[in-house]
C-alpha cells in the first residue's frame, strides 16, 4: 500500500500550477510599493529625527 498505488497520476493530473504562479506575480508589484512605503516612511522618521535633534543642540549651543 503506497501513496502512488492508491492515488496513481491524478495529484500530477490535478496540480496545476498556473493561478498560484499568476497570483505570485500579481503580488509582487503590491510588495514592491509597500516596501518603497516602508523605506520612505522610516527615512522621513529618521530625517525628522535628526533634523530635530540638530535644532536641540544649536538652541544648545553644543553645535
Amino acid at each position: 500500500m503506497s501513496y502512488q498505488k492508491d492515488e496513481g497520476e491524478r495529484c500530477d493530473a490535478e496540480r496545476d500550477l498556473g493561478p498560484v504562479l499568476a497570483a505570485l506575480l500579481l503580488s509582487l508589484p503590491l510588495a514592491t510599493v509597500g516596501t518603497g512605503l516602508y523605506v520612505s516612511g522610516t527615512s522621513a522618521v529618521r530625517t525628522a529625527a535628526y533634523a530635530a535633534e540638530i535644532t536641540r543642540l544649536n538652541a544648545a549651543g553644543e553645535v
